[in-house]
């Protein structure tokens, strides 16, 4: 998953990542935790760095 090299990037400040709309329409389905996890974390990580995640899709549905 590209989510890792995002937090080993040392220049890169802006991320574009299209696709992760099964991942988070359906968050509680066994494959897919592993990469919710791994988001989650990214976005903790991202809050200390300078670098920035846009999630993009073609559709929008967001999990309450």
């Amino acid at each position: 998953m590209p989510l890792s090299h995002i937090s080993k990037s040392g220049t890169l400040p802006i991320f574009v990542i299209r696709g992760l709309h099964p991942f988070l329409k359906n968050p509680h389905n066994p494959h897919y935790i592993p990469i919710i996890r791994e988001l989650k974390n990214l976005a903790r990580e991202l809050t200390r760095t300078r670098k920035i995640l846009i999630i993009i899709s073609h559709t929008l549905e967001i999990q309450p």
